[in-house]
């Protein structure tokens, strides 16, 4: 079944023939109807947008994947469609008013989407991006909370600058990941090809320039420009949470972030120890904490109220 049927569908544009094509795909399988409630749910969410607003589908990406993964996926599509059915108003001698959208991650998911110069982003667990619909002649600027993997779309003549907090991204061309939650006191920015310069505002000295292969981590007003040494971190953009030679408290701090979620440790001594691995980030934090236990001694538990674990 065509994505555009069942969206016309659900929407209930759809002709009458294909209203009868889709009550009989939804019941040939369990599979198809757990699609549909899929699609049904991810009109639901859209439902904040203007009304009289068209749904137009620029890129469906669809794989077997964690359900709501997909959703998100697919959200983003939908939010980069109706934002091109919105570029501007057009009232006789006025200027074009660009509207701006806001796509936010819930903790334990990711999403993927493309804006409108063709630059793909891929946004991790409790992260958000606010775009706007286009981008004006001279730059092209977004504004991030989180973490992001972004493949800018080469323009040399209007430059790419991502903004957080107190810093800004400035690029031509590139691929680089940035790791800036607001509850996380550091900044970190890793450049995997091209070339970025990174500013603080209201800050005169001279912007941190790295090299592909080199990330900076910037806290307290110092940074540090390191080496990348474990590119398999940027397998979150799949789905996988990977950690490489690390210590159980930095762990713990990325767990934090990724699921929103408040770690108390009570037995320090399990802090310097350290692991390496890979998780998928669908199969939750307490399949994670399980899988640690096999080789750290400790338990944990979950208080559901407080949104906390306390490990002992």
């Amino acid at each position: 079944m065509e994505d555009e049927v069942l969206f016309r569908y659900i929407k209930g544009e759809a002709s009458s023939q294909e209203k009868k094509s889709v009550i009989l795909w939804i019941h040939e399988t369990e599979e198809n109807k757990q699609k549909f409630r899929e699609y049904r749910r991810l009109y639901d969410i859209l439902a904040w947008q203007k009304k009289g607003t068209s749904v137009s589908i620029k890129r469906l990406h669809l794989k077997p994947a964690h359900l709501f993964t997909n959703i998100l996926k697919i959200a983003a599509v939908f939010i980069f469609g109706f934002g091109l059915s919105y570029f501007f108003r057009n009232t006789k001698g006025s200027e074009q008013e660009v509207l701006y959208q806001t796509l936010n991650v819930p903790t334990g998911q990711r999403a993927e989407l493309i804006l409108a110069d063709g630059t793909n982003v891929w946004l991790n667990a409790n992260s958000s991006i606010t775009f706007p619909t286009k981008f004006d002649a001279e730059n092209r600027i977004v504004t991030l909370k989180g973490e992001a993997y972004f493949d800018v779309q080469k323009k040399p003549e209007q430059p790419f600058l991502v903004r957080s907090g107190d810093y800004t991204i400035r690029v031509l061309g590139t691929q680089f990941n940035v790791q800036a939650y607001p509850q996380n006191p550091a900044f970190e920015a890793d450049l995997i090809e091209g070339s970025v310069e990174i500013l603080k505002a209201g800050d005169n000295n001279k912007p941190i320039t790295l090299n592909p292969g080199s990330k900076v981590r910037i806290e307290g007003g110092k940074y540090a420009v390191s080496s990348i040494t474990d590119y398999d971190y940027y397998l979150w953009k799949e789905g996988l949470i990977c950690f490489d030679d690390i210590i159980l408290n930095d762990l713990f701090k990325q767990l934090e972030l990724y699921f929103d979620i408040k770690i108390n440790i009570k037995d320090r001594s399990l802090l310097i120890h350290k692991y390496t691995g890979k998780f998928r980030t669908k199969e939750g934090i307490e399949h994670i904490l399980k899988t640690l236990q096999l080789s750290n001694d400790f338990k944990y538990h979950k208080n559901e109220k407080e949104n906390s674990i306390e490990i002992y």
